[in-house]
């Protein structure tokens, strides 16, 4: 019984894929980065985002987070997570931001 234990647990250390987080990576010396995310539940059409803005040496200089009623569908919420984002930067007087992806 203690073996059969041993080996279970033995098992499912070995069978365990260990998850690499992602690191935020800065934009190029001189230009600030805003990232955003944004979250949609289909059953109430709830959505929400969230945005940082940080420059070159990951020196934090804003956020913002929104809730949003009435979605329909996560592209919207994206949509607006990304122009909520557009709208800090300017708010800190940015005129230029690099474009990057996220998968």
């Amino acid at each position: 019984m203690a073996s059969d234990l041993w080996e279970i647990l033995h098992r499912q250390r070995q069978t365990q894929k260990v998850k690499e987080v992602p690191r935020w990576m800065a934009p190029n010396t001189g230009w600030l980065k805003c990232n955003v995310d944004a979250a949609f539940m289909v059953e109430s059409g709830l959505g929400a985002s969230g945005g940082v803005l940080r420059n070159s040496d990951g020196v934090f200089l804003g956020a913002q987070a929104r809730t949003y009623d009435h979605c329909l569908n996560a592209l919207m919420v994206e949509a607006w997570a990304c122009r909520d984002g557009l709208q800090l930067a300017t708010a800190h007087g940015v005129r230029s931001l690099p474009r990057d992806r996220q998968s």
